[in-house]
Formats: C-alpha cells, sequence, structure tokens
C-alpha cells in the first residue's frame, strides 16, 4: 500500500551561511592559471574533426598511441565522444574526445569552476593558425563561450615551436589583428588583463635552438615593442629556464637580457628540468629566488612553471616509463610550496590536458580497471598512491587558494585536498542536511537532501546543471533540484554516487561557487516528522482493515497554523485488525535486505512488511509496518527504525 505524500512533509526550517568566490579578469596578481592545449580531435564529424590528432599516429591502438594516460571519460554524455577501433575497457569499448567539441571544452571549464580554477592560457600554436583558422576557430570559440559560462579567465598564448624564422614575427601581428577585430577577444569579459591591458604570452622566445625563432635577440625585440606600443598588450614571454643566467637551456647572446627586461612578464618554462623533490628545492634556491629578486629590481611579474609529473614513453618509445613520478601530488605541491614562499604572486601550471606528457591535472584514469586493456598507461595508482580521478584538479584547487591567499600554504601535501572549502568564517556555504531527519551526517545514493545557503537561487528553481555532487572516487554528477520551503532547496543524490566524502557544489551563471559536505553511505535512513524538523509526531498513516473488511486511513498527526503539530490518536481497531502503519522518509532504499530493517515502537518489536522507493515521488521513501494488536492504549509512544544497524532519527505516534 502507498500513499500520496501531504505537502507538510517536505515543509523544511531554514539554517543558513553564505559564501563565494569570483574571478577577477582586470589583474594577474594572485593568478593561477592552466595551460589548455585544446589539441584533441576524434572522427566525430564537423568540429569534433576528422582523424585522431594528438591520440596517435593514425588510428589509436597499442603501437601508435602518442599519449600516456587515459582521460576520465565516466561523466561524458553521448555524442561527446568517438568509439576507438580494437580498444576496450574490460567488456565496453574505449573512447576518446574532441577538443572541438563545445560540450567537451564546456565540461573542462565547469570543473575549473567546481575546483576553484582561476583560468587558462589556451595554447595557439604559429604553425596550426591556417588550420585553426580554416575550421572556424572553434576550440578558442569553444573556450571564449565556455569561460563566460562558468566565469574563468583566458588569455592567448602563442607557441612558436617550429615556426619559419623569416615570418614567424608578421603571422604573429597578424593573427593577434585578426583576433582582436575578427573575432573579438579582447571584448570579451572574461579576458584577462594586466595593469588595463590584454594579457599575451609567446611561449619558446630565446631557447638555445633553431625550431623557436626568431633567434635574433634584435628581431624579438623589435616583435616585442609592436605587441606593447601598436597592440596594447602587456606582453608575457614564455621563456628558457635559464634565462637570467643565459645558460643551458638558454641563448647565451648577451643582448638577449635586454631582450628579457623588455618584457611585461616573464615565465621561465621548467619542465623536465628536474626530476626528485631535492631537485625542486635546489631549483628554489638557485633559479626561484634569484629570478624573483631580479624581476624585483626590474618592476616586471614573474610567472613560475610547475608541472605534477612527466612520461612520454609512448610518444617516445625510447624514452622511460613514468620518467619523472608525481609521487601522489608531493612533487606538484612542493614546487607551488617554494614558488609561494620564494615570493612569486602568480603561477602557472603546465597542463591542464595533457595527456602526451603526462602533465595533465584533468581527471584522467586511476587505476589500471579504467583504462584500455590494450597498450602502456600511466595511472594514478602508478606510485603506489590510491587517489581518485580528480586528484590533480583537487590539489590544483587547494593551490589557488594559497595563492589567493584564502588558506595558509603549509608544507606538507594535503591529505585530503577540497572541495569543498569553507567561508573564511570556517564554516561551509551551504548547510547539507537529510530532508527527513534534518540530520548532517550521512546521506545516501537517490535521498532528498535539504539545501541551504545565503544566495541559494529560488524562485525561479535554478537550472538542471546548477548543483553537482562529486564523490569520493571523483566523478561529478548533477543532481535533479526538487521544490523546497522557504530559502532552502531539495536536491536528489544520484543513483551511481559512490560511498565517502562528497562534496555539494552551487555553481551560479555569475561564476560564483558554493560548497557543502557530505558523506555518502549505502544507506542513510530518514524519517518525516509532521512538523518537519525530524523530531516529535511522524508524518504517517496508520491503515486498519477490521475483521468485518471495512478500511480505515488516519493520519498520525495533524497541523495547524501558528499551533505545534500534535500527534493524533490512533485506533488499532478491535482484535482480529490488521493495523499498518506507513511511514515516509529517504535514504532507506539501499537496504540490504527486508530483514535488515527493524521497527520498535515504544517497547514492542513491530514487523516491517516493506522498505523501499514509495513510487510517486523521486526519492522517497517508505516503510510500512505492522502494529501489534496488544499495542492499544500505548498512548505517546517513540518509533524507532533501524536499517542496515543505522538507526533513523525517531519519531512518535499516539495509540489509543
Amino acid at each position: 500500500m502507498k500513499t500520496t505524500l501531504p505537502a507538510l512533509f517536505l515543509l523544511l526550517a531554514l539554517v543558513s551561511s553564505g559564501g563565494a568566490q569570483n574571478i577577477d579578469p582586470s589583474s594577474l596578481d594572485g593568478k593561477v592559471l592552466l595551460g589548455y592545449q585544446g589539441w584533441f580531435r576524434c572522427p566525430g564529424g564537423g568540429t569534433m574533426g576528422t582523424n585522431w590528432s594528438h591520440w596517435a599516429n593514425g588510428v589509436p591502438a597499442a603501437a601508435s598511441l602518442v599519449i600516456d594516460m587515459y582521460p576520465d571519460l565516466r561523466e561524458f554524455e553521448q555524442g561527446e565522444t568517438c568509439a576507438v577501433p580494437g580498444m576496450t575497457i574490460g567488456p565496453n569499448p574505449a573512447s576518446l574526445f574532441s577538443s572541438g567539441n563545445s560540450r567537451t571544452v564546456a565540461r573542462h571549464f565547469s570543473w575549473m569552476q567546481q575546483y576553484g580554477l582561476d583560468g587558462v592560457l589556451v595554447q595557439r600554436f604559429v604553425t596550426d593558425i591556417p588550420g585553426s583558422r580554416a575550421a572556424g576557430d572553434a576550440v578558442l570559440r569553444n573556450v571564449m563561450a565556455a569561460a563566460e559560462r562558468h566565469g574563468r579567465v583566458f588569455a592567448i598564448e602563442y607557441d612558436i615551436s617550429g615556426a619559419n624564422a623569416a615570418t614567424v614575427s608578421a603571422i604573429l601581428q597578424q593573427d593577434w589583428r585578426y583576433l582582436v577585430e575578427t573575432l573579438g577577444v579582447t571584448n570579451h569579459p572574461r579576458y584577462l588583463r594586466h595593469n588595463g591591458k590584454p594579457v599575451v604570452s609567446v611561449w619558446g622566445i630565446g631557447l638555445n635552438d633553431t625550431r623557436h625563432p626568431p633567434t635574433d635577440p634584435d628581431a624579438v625585440l623589435e616583435l616585442i615593442r609592436w605587441f606593447q606600443t601598436q597592440a596594447g598588450v602587456a606582453y608575457i614571454g614564455g621563456t628558457p629556464a635559464y634565462w637570467r643566467t643565459r645558460s643551458n637551456d638558454a641563448a647565451t647572446d648577451a643582448r638577449w637580457s635586454g631582450v628579457y627586461e623588455a618584457m611585461d612578464g616573464i615565465q621561465p618554462w621548467s619542465v623536465g628540468r628536474y626530476n626528485t623533490i631535492a631537485d625542486v628545492n635546489r631549483w628554489r634556491t638557485d633559479r626561484l629566488v634569484p629570478d624573483i629578486a631580479e624581476i624585483s629590481r626590474t618592476g616586471q611579474v614573474y610567472m613560475p612553471v610547475i608541472f605534477p609529473g612527466f612520461s612520454w614513453y609512448n610518444l617516445n618509445r625510447t624514452a622511460k616509463q613514468n620518467q619523472i613520478p608525481r609521487l601522489g601530488g608531493q612533487f606538484l605541491w612542493q614546487q607551488a610550496f617554494n614558488a609561494k614562499a620564494a615570493g612569486a604572486r602568480m603561477l602557472k601550471i603546465a597542463m591542464f590536458d595533457e595527456v602526451n606528457e603526462s602533465t595533465a591535472i584533468f581527471k584522467v584514469a586511476a587505476q589500471s580497471q579504467q583504462a584500455p586493456d590494450q597498450g602502456f598507461w600511466l595511472n594514478l595508482d602508478a606510485d603506489g598512491f590510491k587517489l581518485p580521478s580528480d586528484w590533480y584538479l583537487r590539489l590544483a584547487g587547494e593551490i589557488t587558494r594559497g595563492f589567493h591567499g584564502l588558506a595558509p600554504f603549509e608544507a606538507q601535501t594535503p591529505a585530503t585536498p577540497g572541495p569543498p572549502w569553507p567561508n573564511t568564517d570556517g564554516r561551509m556555504a551551504l548547510t547539507v542536511l537529510n530532508v527527513a531527519s534534518r540530520a548532517s551526517g550521512f546521506q545516501a545514493p537517490e535521498a532528498i537532501l535539504a539545501i541551504s545557503g545565503t544566495g541559494l537561487p529560488l524562485a525561479p528553481l535554478p537550472g538542471p546543471n546548477t548543483i553537482s555532487i562529486v564523490d569520493s572516487l571523483g566523478v561529478s554528477r548533477f543532481a535533479t533540484i526538487l521544490p523546497g520551503a522557504a530559502g532552502q532547496l531539495g536536491v536528489l543524490v544520484p543513483a551511481e554516487t559512490a560511498a565517502g566524502s562528497a562534496a555539494v557544489i552551487l555553481a551560479a551563471p555569475d561564476g560564483t561557487v558554493s560548497y557543502g559536505a557530505a558523506a555518502i553511505a549505502t544507506v542513510a535512513p530518514g524519517i518525516f516528522s509532521a512538523a518537519g524538523d525530524g523530531q516529535g509526531p511522524a508524518a504517517a498513516t496508520l491503515w486498519v482493515l477490521r475483521p468485518d473488511g471495512t478500511l480505515s486511513i488516519s493520519a498520525a498527526a495533524s497541523c495547524a497554523a501558528n499551533v505545534p503539530c500534535e500527534a493524533a490518536t490512533l485506533d488499532v481497531g478491535p482484535p482480529g485488525s490488521l493495523a499498518v502503519l506507513v511511514l515516509y522518509g529517504t535514504g532507506i532504499r539501499g537496504r540490504s535486505a527486508l530483514d535488515k530493517v527493524t521497527c520498535t515502537i515504544g517497547s514492542t518489536d513491530a514487523p516491517v512488511l516493506y522498505a523501499g522507493p514509495h513510487g510517486g515521488s523521486p526519492g522517497l521513501d517508505q516503510v510500512n509496518v505492522v502494529l501489534p494488536g496488544q499495542m492499544a492504549g500505548a498512548g505517546l509512544v517513540s518509533i524507532r527504525l533501524s536499517v542496515d544497524g543505522v538507526a533513523a532519527n525517531a519519531t512518535q505516534i499516539n495509540i489509543r
């Protein structure tokens, strides 16, 4: 037997706190930016592409792969990926994504918003400019749309690798005019500026080879002056790591010192320049500290580059697998800590999506079961750590908070990096409760939560992709939003949510983000009370089938305006009657077996006939309990329900 849930069952008490974050596009100060390659394509047609660009040499296979890390695609939707012929993950086909798909780029920026990341330096390869423009600059347009939608910042970073020395300067100038005048990048509200000027980075200038022209310092100086005076930008140089001393990876001509000093900012490329924690610490002493001292003299900005690790075995089959181990995040964290301690005010993390050299921080396979069965894959457990797929997004979020001054930057790598994160007052912006019990402890898949907090969008209800729950495995799922009472939203926990710590994330259209904390378990039983506060008279009905065949249905409580709810007097009927109390709740349906659901009313064990979904409303559960005839005259008694050994909140009924 199932009944309709009365409206009073959804009355929720207001509990509020507040908090949000927004990314300021007017300054580089405090920013932690991510390199965004956006160079992946798969044969999905249209902007997705016609081939497997940057995934493999030809069709991906064990022998043709050029990536070492496999992206975690569990959140991706149908039509967003391409199946890889002949590659499988267990019984399922393996797939890969395309950066040309607007949904994929939007997903990446949604992750950035969820994990509190500032934004990206969009890589624009000089040698690829003709092809990018012929394809309508789909990836850049995707970035522009996603940055606005998710409140992140972006700027252009040119990569001059392999450019023609005779034409590179003219190409850069002409392309920048195109980006400004045709695509309107600098008119975009989320385009990054510094000191009132749009930011442009040019990577590769000054390296001691011929693959990164111009190699003539005077020609480079002329190019920088053009960007600064004609284009009116803040020019950031992606320089050699040893730019200051003009040694090792840097060109040695003394004129280069004048070139570097002419730049508005220095961004030394450090990927692969050190391999161990000891090397990282020496780098702080030998390079970071004197670099920053030099920058302080010239008044430029300084943006160190850090990276999580390195491996390019599939791209270079003579290389060592897992060449620079990530050490469970310690390698990345130590670099960030050292940069901040040395006085850096901004940072670049290389990279967001670079799985070719295994510097990606986005979600990747955490263990072998999540990667294809064919070929070599560097998974997050390679160094003996059991990590969720979003571990490096979490660490990047913590690093960003440290550079924003929102949290102390400790030397020790965080053991449990967020999200969720508290406000500056130490409290979460969102209060997350079981809608029935009002408990803030464990919650269950397919259970209804009551979420409150200042700034919560209530009227009209926020869109379907506003609240997400990130589970302990790193998977983010949008939650169904249900009507709630004043100041609250009802939220349905997605059915696939994994057990363990979880973050409830509200992402507002203006880019602000609010966090709440939850712990997910198989069951988290809550029983609705008539007053909606999880206490007192139960929001229940009593069904009594009498020996003469008549059926009566009675509400277990009565409520009136400005009057506390009271337990109604229930009649269990004459001897021989069957009296069934119907309780309503949430977080119950995940029970292991019916005999694991027990109910005690007063001091009497009451048999449980049914415990599971109500069926009429999402997330609503129902428990049918037999009231033994000997309970007649029991008076006001407590109802104590236990599901798989987990106690629900106690409510009451009054038996005549």
